[in-house]
């Protein structure tokens, strides 16, 4: 993997396309190195003789020393010119602002893919093209064509988007946020999120007074460059300090139509879901939510339990806060007799007592102190909302103070929610001063401490997680010539796929395939009634919704009339199957997914799965726990555990067999897709009823 730390952390910057116009990006950007960068700078313009009062150099030719990083400012057709000089010269690390690449059609992608060639030949690290550039506050370059705030923090930002950097750079001033790194990927055509990942995993966290003890990363990211190795880095990252995304791409209409169930519940961005919580990564839902992360991430320390405690001086924003938590992973915590005790001593008669605690509305700010000092002393409680709102004797800017300094003396996590505009603004300042997360509205506060202590549960869990298996299965080798017959429709015939179940162990309902009714009948009355009778049709995997499945079946009669409706010529093969008691009904389904690799989805099964849409999804290779948790997801979790009447599935035994099956999947690379729908629950056991076997 390439390494960027030169890159961010350069001695020395050329620009190719520097100017004195400081309307035109070569003339921003070197403004902006100019007053925010103390190393070496050398301005690359064929006319000029001086840029902004530096030596200009005609060309690169003209430099003593190599520079660690040439940033080009130049029209994209220029840039294919200029890049031989750049490699002819020993440069290695590039910034590539030019549009007009693989962003602009199919002419911008033969040009990036020439940029490419060169790449490679010259062994370049570019950044770009089609990007804003990087701010790096620990050297103080702000290498972009904005305007970037100077502070520095903990925090670090990549982003695919140069827009929502110009953004966050402006909320960032406005609400004295500071930042490490941001940088701004653009085009990704060689550094990409994962090469800057890796590159934070191994720095350490910059620590200042009011500062949280985290190194959080944010990103922002339209695509993943390889999933498979990002989620490897991200929970490398997430064991230490919290990883958050933006990630667009949720609708349906971004996912292909796929020919299973298992397709059709599980699109590509479900899949990235199950990479971000398996990788302990944050995923913010709006920019809103993405930029409430960085502030309190940032500034706040996690909290160690999901019990928190709510103070407020009006009693509807405390109830509509006390139905978030209710909402959340949070919980409100019980308050021991001692804290009430001393809140009943020092808050009036009417003030509400049990979590959330009312100050009501006319209290001063040493009540509002009074109430937070109590329950931040309160084993019980792991962080606290303080609702303010602005009411004619409240004391904003003396309470957002009271809270400042009480932060500093308890260090539990406190996050505010002055509502309001004009007034609670000046609070608001303060508190950012702070460093103590202000939010519009309490619900933002309670969202965000919510998808915060997701991270640190997610990170308990880690100690107590199970080891995924180290040998794989071993298979017979009769499976290799099963798997290697002639399939219509991609779709392997049902009678390989039951053998091949049967050399795995796996339980599956008695049946045979014949076009022989005589065969059928045979094969009855060695099994008994009732039975099953269903096409056997590849090119028809869904038998149920063209009528191609008929239960129930009790006589011989019955059987002979089902026949005729299913093969009228009886020239179709059917499958005749034992049918048994009928609990309910799982769905398994095993998938490749290009970016994240191999992963499997389990739910409600049988007719009702377009019903209910029951998608739990687990990327392999699974565990014992992480089946379990997959299956949790499911809203039907109570009734595989033996709902009432309801048999519960034997559970060690299952994920035992999902396991073999997982490693069936994963060695034979033939196999594309591979779902059972259903798999039959009863008190007898679980059953592999249907069984389908994609193939390339």
């Amino acid at each position: 993997m390439p390494s960027v730390e030169t890159l961010l952390n350069p001695k020395s910057v050329a620009v190719i396309g520097a100017s004195n116009n400081t309307k035109k990006v070569g003339g921003i950007v070197t403004k902006n190195i100019i007053e925010s960068y103390k190393g070496q700078i050398y301005p690359i313009n064929q006319k000029e003789e001086s840029i902004q009062g530096l030596k200009n150099y005609k060309s690169l030719t003209e430099l003593i020393e190599i520079p660690d990083l040439a940033i080009l400012a130049i029209p994209a057709e220029k840039v294919l010119e200029v890049l031989p000089q750049v490699g002819d010269k020993g440069i290695k690390n590039l910034l590539i602002f030019s549009a007009g690449f693989k962003e602009a059609g199919d002419q911008g992608k033969q040009l990036e893919q020439k940029l490419l060639d060169l790449a490679g030949y010259y062994k370049f690290n570019i950044l770009g093209p089609n990007c804003l550039g990087f701010v790096n506050n620990e050297i103080s370059l702000n290498a972009t064509f904005a305007s970037s705030p100077k502070n520095r923090g903990n925090l670090n930002i990549f982003s695919q988007s140069g827009a929502i950097a110009t953004s966050f750079f402006d909320w960032c001033s406005t609400n004295n946020l500071g930042f490490d790194n941001f940088v701004t990927l653009g085009n990704k055509s060689i550094l990409n999120e994962n090469h800057f990942l890796e590159y934070i995993s191994q720095t350490k966290t910059y620590q200042e007074t009011g500062l949280s003890n985290l190194r959080p990363t944010g990103l922002y990211l339209e695509s993943i460059s390889s999933g498979i190795e990002f989620a490897k880095i991200a929970a490398k990252i997430s064991k230490d300090n919290p990883v958050f995304i933006l990630k667009p791409g949720k609708s349906p209409e971004a996912s292909s139509a796929m020919q299973s169930h298992t397709g059709s519940l599980a699109g590509s961005d479900e899949v990235f879901e199950a990479a971000l919580n398996e990788s302990g990564v944050i995923r913010a839902n709006t920019m809103q939510e993405f930029f409430n992360l960085a502030m309190a991430l940032s500034w706040e320390n996690v909290p160690q339990t999901s019990k928190i405690a709510i103070i407020s001086n009006a009693g509807g924003p405390g109830v509509i806060s006390a139905d978030a938590v209710s909402a959340s992973n949070l919980q409100l915590a019980t308050l021991s007799e001692q804290t009430q005790k001393i809140l009943s001593e020092k808050l009036p008669r009417m003030a509400g007592l049990h979590n959330p605690i009312d100050v009501l509305g006319d209290a001063l700010a040493d009540r509002f102190g009074v109430a937070l000092e109590a329950v931040l002393m309160e084993s019980e409680v792991s962080a606290v909302v303080v609702i303010l709102t602005p009411q004619l004797m409240t004391e904003i800017e003396k309470t957002a103070q009271t809270i400042s300094d009480l932060s500093l003396i308890y260090q539990k996590p406190i996050y505010c929610s002055f509502i309001g505009g004009g007034e609670v603004n000046k609070g608001a300042k303060i508190l950012n001063t702070a460093k103590i997360p202000n939010f519009a509205f309490p619900e933002e506060a309670i969202n965000t401490m919510s998808q915060v202590y997701s991270w640190q549960h997610w990170r308990q869990k880690q100690a107590t997680e199970e080891p995924n298996q180290t040998q794989a299965t071993q298979f017979p080798s009769e499976i290799n010539s099963l798997l290697a017959q002639e399939t219509p429709n991609n779709l392997l015939d049902p009678n390989p796929a039951q053998q091949i179940f049967n050399y795995l162990r796996l339980p599956i309902p008695d049946s045979v395939i014949t076009k022989d009714p005589l065969g059928a009948e045979e094969f009855v009355n060695n099994i008994g009634w009732p039975v099953v009778l269903k096409i056997a049709d590849p090119s028809k995997p869904h038998k149920s919704d063209s009528g191609g499945v008929i239960t129930g079946i009790s006589s011989f009669v019955e059987l002979r009339q089902n026949w005729l409706k299913l093969s009228p010529n009886q020239d179709l093969p059917l499958q005749v199957q034992k049918q048994l008691k009928n609990d309910y009904e799982i769905i398994l389904g095993f998938r490749r997914d290009p970016n994240f690799g191999n992963y499997i989805v389990i739910g409600l099964g049988g007719k009702l799965v377009n019903l209910t849409k029951d998608a739990n999804l687990c990327l392999l290779p699974i565990t014992k726990t992480k089946l379990e948790e997959c299956l949790k997801n499911s809203p039907y979790y109570k009734l595989f555990t033996g709902y009432r009447d309801f048999p519960q599935i034997n559970f060690h035994e299952f994920a035992k067999q999902v396991q073999v099956l997982s490693d069936f999947f994963t060695q034979f690379a033939k196999i594309t897709e591979m779902e059972i729908n259903p798999i039959i629950v009863n008190s007898s056991g679980h059953f592999y009823s249907d069984i389908k076997i994609y193939l390339t």
